[in-house]
């Protein structure tokens, strides 16, 4: 039986006489690949010496770079509206926040000399005391640059009140149950791995790598998971023998103002147009909110506004959306419409 087993084996073995070479030249080979990567993306650590750009952490991340250039925190130093409010970047006090070297240092961050065009870029986030950092543990078979980890540095709000510090208080300060962090609606999850590719050798190195349950760097409220948390509308509509009227009450659901943020214009509106049977616009109406005034709605608060209306209204088109400087930035939160008999009168 033993002599049977044996001979067994040696015609496994001449049967697939490259499998051990095959599998030899296959670690030397990612061995190679890996010592030259490593040369590659090296002066990524060497911050002091060389400030990486984004499009070289974007040769392997390939998805987060697209969704950052399309996001406002890569047009926090080169938009229009920045530069006019700081008279072409004249105030130095707001570079720390738009252009910074790391949010990882105590208090705001410092501003950078290079790059500044780039605005809050990779680095400023992925950067702490010379080693690249991120939320989870590296899973390639080569992994071109040292990565620390720190999970939970990355899943809390504190980490976007190093800039964003009014609404992080009024974040902190929002009495609601379980409330979502910042992650939670400006960052929505997506499940990936960490790097794409874009080459032969790259993609049969990232094959080898794991998918991850992550966060898309977009950065934004229009792309949030579930828009339809973020307020509550429901409207009393009243009718009269010379018209009549409606209530529209509005809850702020998310654990921050409505419109919120420290510096520069922001408002929030909420429009009411008024519709006949046959759809023709009868009269349209609106109410400005802003901090600056003490409008602004406060997590939880629940907010009655009275519009009139005519005799010949029926459908009631409400829309509530915030928009920076000049119209900039402008998005809506929440919108519904609002049909006679379907309707409290």
């Amino acid at each position: 039986m033993q002599r049977r087993t044996q001979r067994e084996s040696l015609l496994r073995e001449s049967a697939y006489p490259g499998r051990a070479t095959l599998a030899l030249l296959l670690s030397f080979g990612v061995f190679l690949i890996g010592g030259c990567a490593s040369e590659h993306f090296r002066m990524l650590t060497r911050v002091e010496q060389h400030y990486p750009s984004a499009s070289q952490c974007g040769e392997c991340h390939i998805e987060i770079y697209k969704e950052w250039t399309e996001s406002l925190h890569s047009k926090s130093y080169s938009s229009d509206s920045f530069r006019l409010a700081t008279n072409d970047h004249s105030f130095e006090d707001c570079l720390g926040c738009h252009t910074p070297v790391s949010i990882h240092a105590a208090g705001v961050p410092a501003a950078r000399n290079a790059i500044r065009e780039e605005g809050v870029t990779c680095i400023s986030c992925h950067f702490n005391q010379g080693t690249l950092i991120g939320p989870i543990e590296p899973t390639a078979t080569v992994v071109p640059h040292e990565v620390g980890v720190e999970k939970e540095f990355f899943t809390t709000s504190s980490l976007c009140g190093t800039c964003h510090q009014g609404t992080y208080e009024e974040w902190r300060n929002a009495a609601i149950e379980n409330k979502k962090n910042c992650q939670d609606c400006h960052m929505p999850k997506v499940k990936r791995k960490v790097t794409q590719a874009d080459s032969l050798t790259s993609k049969i190195l990232v094959s080898m790598e794991e998918e991850h349950m992550l966060r898309r760097h977009t950065f934004s409220f229009e792309k949030m998971e579930a828009p339809e948390e973020a307020v509550s509308l429901d409207v009393r509509w009243e009718c009269e023998e010379q018209g009549g009227f409606a209530e529209v009450n509005v809850i702020n659901l998310l654990p921050h103002f409505i419109p919120t943020g420290d510096f520069g214009f922001r408002k929030a509106t909420l429009s009411l147009t008024v519709k006949s049977d046959d759809g023709k616009t009868l009269l349209e109406q609106a109410v400005d909110i802003y901090k600056e005034t003490q409008t602004a709605l406060r997590p939880l608060e629940r907010r009655a506004f009275r519009f009139s209306l005519p005799l010949e209204a029926s459908r009631l088109e409400i829309v509530l959306k915030r928009e920076g400087q000049d119209g900039a930035h402008r998005f809506i939160i929440d919108q519904h419409l609002f049909v006679k008999g379907e309707t409290n009168w």
